[in-house]
């Protein structure tokens, strides 16, 4: 059996929780913010949650498998923080272009110290002060976070990555310490890095086992899998994907916070196997070229909000106030052109000269 290249229906989950992130994103910091007083909007507050942070859970776990499941350890250390700084780096760079420009307009308070901080994936890791861009937190952690595993595995036994994943989790869960007022837990460790750490941890564990028992897997259960089994499996992969989606849009409250991780490792688990028929529909090349874009679209997403704010949404006759609920399906549809736009035209060809430029260097 070939080893598998392609997981379409993780890109599909992917795409998902991204999205969730841009629209919780846009109403807490700019909807609900500025606008809150419109009649619709005070009604979808009541049921807004800030736990569609929680995505990034889901997002560190897919990124910790993919990286660790496409892992090239003959790759140095210095040659890995490059090439995954030049995969990130341009789209962060050309947004932060933007603010610049948008603070010589009145519309961002820009510092450069930050944007050249930020350039570097330093703030929200503890590091370095965070900087005015606290979105980009996801980024700042996932990029660290990578680094700090490669270098284990590199040069350790996987009992401290083990070690690392369970004191990650340990700290965060039981203090329900995922929004924290003060980020330093215990006033040593920085929470936005432990969730990085725990989220791609999981992402390794899964990658561990799925390379381990893949194949004997598969086998077993192409021969013994009944039409039964395999509708109890697409049950519990729907019912679980659209409660986990439930909890990150509307507001609730969990009997515990233990019952996140449970269920984003169980809803990750079920689409890695890929026994349900929900997993094996969304297992298409469709969604990973609409998830290529989910980045970019993370990133630029504050700056649309920026622009539609100053542009449209104040204007008394096609704004907020006149179209409140438009304007909110108007915002993601804007973000996502914006993202294929930059994605083609900036991301894309500049991290492709980045790319040979670097590979170049090391031939002199």
């Amino acid at each position: 059996m070939k080893r598998e290249n392609h997981f379409y229906r993780i890109d599909f989950l992917r795409m998902i929780f991204v999205f969730i992130i841009i629209y919780g994103h846009i109403l807490q910091h700019f909807l609900l913010k500025h606008y809150g007083n419109s009649a619709e909007y005070v009604e979808l507050n009541k049921y807004f949650t800030t736990m569609f942070g929680l995505s990034c859970e889901m997002l560190f776990m897919i990124s910790g498998f993919l990286f660790f499941y496409t892992l090239k350890k003959e790759t140095s250390l210095l040659d890995f923080i490059i090439t995954k700084w030049i995969r990130l780096a341009p789209v962060v760079i050309f947004s932060l272009l933007i603010y610049f420009v948008f603070s010589k307009i009145g519309w961002y308070k820009f510092s450069v110290n930050h944007a050249i901080i930020q350039s570097m994936f330093l703030p929200y890791t503890g590091i370095a002060p965070s900087a005015a861009f606290p979105y980009l937190w996801y980024i700042d952690a996932m990029f660290w976070g990578m680094v700090f595993y490669f270098y284990l595995i590199r040069n350790f036994n996987a009992k401290y990555i083990n070690l690392i994943i369970y004191f990650s989790y340990v700290i965060i869960i039981p203090s329900n310490n995922w929004y924290p007022q003060n980020p330093y837990c215990n006033g040593i460790l920085f929470t936005y890095m432990l969730r990085a750490l725990s989220g791609l941890g999981i992402g390794y564990f899964c990658a561990c086992l799925y390379e381990k028992y893949s194949l004997s897997l598969s086998l077993s259960l192409s021969l013994s899998l009944s039409l039964l089994v395999k509708i109890i499996i697409s049950i519990a992969e729907t019912a679980i994907f659209l409660y986990v989606v439930k909890i990150l849009v509307i507001r609730q409250t969990l009997a515990s916070t233990l019952a996140y991780p449970i269920l984003f490792i169980s809803l990750f688990i079920l689409f890695l196997m890929k026994r349900g028929y929900f997993s094996n529909f969304v297992d298409r090349k469709l969604f990973s070229i609409l998830g290529r874009y989910g980045y970019t679209a993370y990133v630029m997403s504050y700056v649309t909000g920026i622009f539609l704010m100053n542009i449209v949404w104040n204007n008394k006759d096609i704004g907020i106030s006149a179209y409140p609920m438009l304007h909110l399906a108007l915002y993601i549809v804007f973000t996502y052109g914006i993202a294929v736009l930059v994605y083609h035209g900036i991301e894309k060809p500049i991290g492709n000269i980045l790319k040979r430029t670097y590979k170049n260097s090391k031939k002199v």
